[in-house]
């Protein structure tokens, strides 16, 4: 099918009132959850490319799923006006027809895969179709001209770094052929290189004459590919600008915005990668000290450290290129895996992994699996002994995450950002020595990169041994100490 327009008139979505089970599953996909939007009127022309910006909350993922054809169907809400893409009236469109109409790549691909390994993946929809094997294969191989991936047709999706998977996402989007490809936070967990492969796959599918449409929170790479940036606030469209004027806008323009950097960082712009702080003069070190540490997932090693300190009151990040092992580094200092040799050690004692896991507090890069009870209050407070509870300032907790008001909701049916400040409300509410956090900037504005920043700030003045890993070159620049580059390992000589 030929790339189509967009046209939506009056078009607005109201959440319904559902059941705790269908929270939960609208949920596990969101970046915003909860947020209604009205009056939207947008004309979109075929094979252009437009931008859908603005705060966490404002509006860009359920107006996505308007376009996708995900709402009301599997989203329940009301629906309001009309919304048009390559001249079909997406709600209510006949599953079978959406995806020839639209394709959506969210920000974690893993919530869209089906199977195990590449080929399969990229051939379950087509075969679901009841194609012959025969277009299925040309389907493919014209869309592996795009993107690029013919070189992990034979690996497992659990082998891949998260730019790889966002790739395989966009070639299994591209070989149902739509008009329209839907992007929901692409950049969210990727390294620089892996943002570049996605601008250079962004070209190509315009190039080729695809209609796209890109939420998006991280924009300077961007630049050059999209005609218009199209600005949400509180549901409703508050501007619309052609690209040229939307990346003239001054720093102080977009702060007010609420959007994060438009350009991308010059030399100077994020803090010199370090080995680590300087050490203090105590033998023993004073924070967190690792030595010959190595880890391996069979006989593939990922981890191999002489040496890496991370210092008390330090706010560190750990960056590195997707597959580099920081979330299996994250995992090994927090005693959620024990490693093969070499020593942790807290204040100059051995931690095994499991003194390691009562040390230590992490946020996870998708927070989904760390939230647990019915309630935000249940939450933030769990593990916590009676004492602490009684001690704790949770109104003062929940205003500084922005949790206010949503004390009694269910955490699972929250946005995405949302979520992530839940868990970072339990990490600095446990007062744990070691506090972790696996991406925490990816689908959030600025205003909320700043307040997970203040919370890390919080935990370093406290005391603790703060490690963040990221990719994020903004939260870097705003709140980072020292930066570590964790690179993949390689085997030792001798």
């Amino acid at each position: 099918m030929k790339a189509g327009g967009i046209t939506l008139e009056g078009a607005g979505f109201t959440y319904g009132s559902v059941s705790a089970l269908a929270q939960l599953a609208a949920a596990d996909t969101a970046a915003e959850a909860g947020a209604d939007i009205a009056d939207i009127d947008l004309d979109i022309a075929p094979g252009s490319a437009v931008l859908l910006c603005g705060p966490s909350g404002s509006g860009k993922t359920i107006l996505l799923r308007l376009l996708g054809g995900l709402a009301p169907q599997l989203h329940p809400g009301t629906v309001a006006g009309t919304v048009t893409v390559s001249e079909q009236e997406m709600p209510g469109l006949d599953v079978h027809r959406v995806v020839e109409v639209a394709a959506i790549v969210f920000q974690n691909p893993r919530t869209q895969f089906f199977t195990t390994d590449v080929a399969g993946e990229l051939a379950f929809g087509l075969e679901n179709q009841g194609m012959e094997r025969p277009e299925i294969l040309e389907r493919i191989r014209s869309a592996i001209a795009v993107t690029g991936i013919a070189g992990l047709l034979d690996r497992r999706l659990d082998s891949l770094s998260g730019g790889q998977l966002q790739l395989v996402a966009c070639t299994a989007a591209l070989a149902q052929r739509p008009g329209v490809v839907l992007f929901d936070e692409p950049s969210g967990n990727l390294s620089p290189a892996s943002i570049d492969l996605l601008a250079t796959v962004l070209r190509g599918l315009k190039d080729a004459g695809h209609t796209l449409v890109i939420a998006e929170h991280r924009l300077a790479y961007l630049d050059g590919i999209i005609d218009r940036a199209v600005l949400l606030a509180d549901g409703h469209v508050s501007e619309d600008l052609p690209a040229d004027r939307f990346f003239s806008l001054t720093d102080e323009q977009r702060r007010a915005r609420g959007l994060r950097r438009l350009q991308a960082p010059t030399v100077g712009h994020v803090r010199p990668t370090a080995e680590a702080p300087p050490a203090p003069d105590d033998g023993d070190g004073d924070g967190l000290v690792i030595e010959d540490l190595t880890f391996s997932y069979g006989r593939t090693l990922v981890t191999d450290i002489p040496h890496m300190e991370f210092h008390r009151g330090t706010i560190t990040a750990l960056t590195g290129p997707n597959g580099a092992g920081k979330s299996t580094l994250a995992r090994l200092i927090c005693g959620l895996a024990k490693q093969d040799s070499g020593t942790i050690r807290l204040d100059g004692k051995v931690l095994r992994p499991r003194a390691r896991n009562r040390a230590s507090s992490m946020v996870m890069q998708d927070v989904g699996r760390q939230l647990f009870g019915d309630t935000v209050t249940a939450d933030i407070t769990m593990g916590l002994s009676a004492t602490e509870r009684e001690a704790l300032d949770l109104p003062a907790l929940l205003e500084a995450t922005g949790l206010t008001g949503l004390d009694d909701r269910h955490p699972q049916s929250l946005s995405g950002g949302q979520r992530q400040r839940v868990a970072i409300a339990a990490t600095a509410a446990r007062h744990a020595p070691i506090c972790l956090f696996d991406e925490p900037t990816s689908g959030l504005g600025f205003a909320h990169l700043l307040g997970i920043g203040a919370q890390m700030r919080a935990l370093a003045d406290r005391g603790a041994v703060v490690i963040v890993i990221t990719h994020d070159d903004e939260l870097i620049t705003e709140v980072a100490d020292a930066v570590i580059t964790l690179t993949p390992p390689h085997p030792r000589k001798g």
